[in-house]
């Protein structure tokens, strides 16, 4: 089920789930750098070059601009205590970008500035959910259960039909700023 949210707060604990979030939009943001910025750009290029070329290009270029800023968390007490919370249920928390693993540095510097987070649950996968059913095939644990939050409704519908096809129950949380 595809439940919309807007605080951490909202999502509801299954003990000992695997808790998948989503970095862009969903624990951080670049204000100068969002959907906005990226749907202007991407119609720019498109007067000149293929959607698929557009959209290309148009990536590139959010890449190079969100190295070199950094982002501000969404809510970052919110996400502690919901940390927390998940942390007493036993369940454990990993984070799954669509950005490209050449961002893995700034990815991981991103998430120390913005939340004090030092991880190495941090997973590189454009198609979330063969990437998370790659990620949960490596994982030393079993999870009775899946929760996932994202920002993207396609992420939600790849993970929801992937895990479906694997007998594993989850939870996906579509995050909406406010």
């Amino acid at each position: 089920m595809l439940r919309v949210i807007n605080s951490y707060s909202a999502i509801t604990l299954v003990a000992r789930s695997l808790v998948v979030f989503d970095i862009d939009d969903t624990l951080v943001n670049f204000p100068d750098y969002g959907l906005d910025w990226f749907a202007a750009k991407k119609a720019g290029y498109e007067q000149t070059m293929s959607k698929a070329e557009a959209d290309q290009r148009t990536i590139q270029e959010w890449r190079a601009a969100v190295s070199a800023v950094d982002p501000r968390p969404i809510d970052k007490e919110g996400f502690h205590r919901f940390c927390r919370q998940a942390e007493a249920q036993g369940c454990d928390i990993i984070y799954l970008t669509a950005r490209s693993e050449t961002l893995k540095e700034t990815t991981h510097r991103h998430l120390q500035h913005a939340l004090g987070l030092a991880s190495d649950h941090v997973y590189f996968g454009e198609d979330k959910g063969p990437a998370l059913a790659k990620i949960l095939e490596s994982l030393p644990r079993t999870y009775p259960h899946v929760i996932f939050v994202d920002d993207y409704v396609k992420n939600h519908e790849s993970v929801r039909t992937t895990l479906d096809s694997l007998g594993i129950p989850v939870d996906t949380y579509h995050f909406q700023m406010m």
